[in-house]
């Protein structure tokens, strides 16, 4: 008998919410750098980050899935740090 509980969220809101958040910190991360194979990169990190999104209401249920989303979006912001430290202070505000 194990059931399987039921989910408070909305997630179409929540998502709506998280890529609005990621697209206006892109749009301010990608204007502030001045290397343009940077920007690619921060922009195609984020775009990966925005794909990840989506997949959180599918991983829920799953302990060690959740885990490892949570170290894959780790890693996608350790990249978008190391792409142009000095720089990204936008990210730095949005993920303390």
């Amino acid at each position: 008998m194990n059931k399987r509980r039921i989910s408070n969220y909305n997630y179409f809101l929540l998502n709506i919410a998280a890529y609005l958040t990621v697209v206006a910190v892109a749009i301010t991360t990608i204007e502030d750098m001045r290397n343009l194979s940077g920007r690619w990169l921060v922009a195609g990190l984020f775009i990966a980050f925005g794909g990840l999104i989506t997949c959180f209401p599918f991983l829920e249920q799953r302990p060690l899935l959740v885990h490892a989303y949570l170290a894959t979006q780790f890693l996608f912001i350790l990249g978008i740090f190391l792409v142009d430290p000095l720089h990204n202070l936008d990210v730095q505000i949005l993920f303390q």
